[in-house]
């Protein structure tokens, strides 16, 4: 697709687009750029070079129209990513910061800085670029599935140098934010994609791994299953990989189990008793633990410096009461249901003052676990 397919898409009708004498308007991430006819020619056979994968005439191309137009936003973006495409990181960084500074609402330039953070190992720095990404596409485009007239562009090439779908920016915004542990910001994201890209693979496959990774077989199995349908090329061995975890699950003991049903004193009645546990996953109540923490470390901070072994003490009885609710109306308390309450627990911890106390969350458990067994 040349630059003149592109004022031409935007004249029929998805952006502003029209003949000035010798040059053209048009609006490109957000933001209407004229250009003069001569200009739109060299742009053209700079894409047609970038396209051919002649990368070298498409740079020199594009630098030609930066001397000739320092501050059209879009030169930038274009010479950068075909540096992106050259894996020359630096320099395509440069360019999408100047494309940015010129034009802070470049969702496309955000996006792809945001990947040369993540090239980079820069978790923090991607998420922070693409959550501007985000807010700029959510306030041009009401609709995930339509990005500036554009309805499937990205599943035409790996790499479009005119812009990125806005679900792509979506995709990974939620799976770096899962990356951090950031499980209430990240997995909406990908509710929101499935919502309006219901045959987009992608979100359905993260969130069956991300449920598989935590031994959440029964859950996770469903979503591999629509990944697979819409045909992502991984999704079967994931389904192959979780029917094989939950037939695992009845015959294998972890070694909470074996805590379990070693235990000479069990105050909680843990049980793993198949016929007792509880089949019905419990309410997402992560945000009303991270509210009662966040209270709770408020208190203790307020008393001066917290010493980690008062967290380790005070979050491991959050979670104590909460089990001692269970038991005091059930009588018992499932193993599936205490595991499930710990990681909820935990994940509000991390986005708390008490996210030092413990080094992981099978260290959390296992605190737990020992202190339920042994009181």
């Amino acid at each position: 697709m040349g630059i003149f397919d592109f004022i031409k898409r935007k004249n029929d009708g998805h952006g502003q687009s029209e003949k000035q004498g010798e040059s053209f308007s048009f609006t490109l991430n957000g933001k209407t750029t004229t250009i003069s006819l001569e200009n739109a020619k060299i742009a053209q056979q700079a894409l047609s070079a970038y396209e051919n994968k002649d990368y070298k005439t498409a740079l020199e191309l594009y630098s030609k129209l930066i001397v000739l137009e320092p501050t059209a936003h879009q030169y930038y973006q274009f010479r950068g990513t075909v540096y992106e495409d050259m894996r020359n990181d630096p320099m395509a960084q440069k360019d999408f910061e100047k494309s940015i500074e010129l034009n802070p609402e470049n969702s496309t330039s955000l996006y792809r800085i945001a990947m040369v953070y993540h090239r980079k190992s820069d978790i923090d720095k991607a998420i922070e670029y693409l959550r501007k990404a985000y807010a700029v596409t959510t306030k041009n485009d009401d609709k995930l599935g339509v990005e500036f007239g554009y309805k499937d562009i990205m599943g035409k090439s790996y790499n479009n140098i005119l812009m990125v779908h806005r679900r792509l920016i979506v995709y990974n915004l939620a799976n770096f934010l899962i990356q951090k542990n950031q499980i209430n910001e990240g997995m909406p994201l990908l509710d929101e994609l499935i919502k309006y890209c219901p045959t987009y693979a992608y979100p359905y496959y993260s969130k069956a791994l991300y449920y598989c990774q935590n031994n959440r077989a029964e859950e996770a199995l469903p979503y591999a299953q629509k990944a697979a349908q819409y045909g992502h090329p991984k999704a079967q061995s994931l389904i192959m990989f979780i029917k094989q975890m939950k037939s695992q699950t009845t015959t294998m003991e972890d070694r909470y189990t074996k805590m379990i049903k070693n235990a000479s004193i069990n105050p909680f009645n843990i049980t793993c008793d198949p016929n007792l546990q509880n089949q019905q996953n419990l309410p997402n109540l992560t945000s009303v633990f991270e509210q009662e923490l966040n209270n709770l470390y408020s208190k203790l901070e307020s008393m001066g410096n917290v010493p980690k072994e008062m967290l380790v003490q005070m979050a491991s009885g959050y979670a104590f009461n909460l089990v001692e609710s269970y038991y005091n109306n059930a009588g018992y308390v499932p193993k599936n249901s205490l595991d499930q309450i710990l990681e909820q627990v935990y994940k509000a911890m991390q986005q708390t003052g008490f996210r030092t106390a413990f080094g992981s969350f099978d260290d959390f458990k296992y605190n737990c676990y020992y202190g339920y067994l042994n009181n």
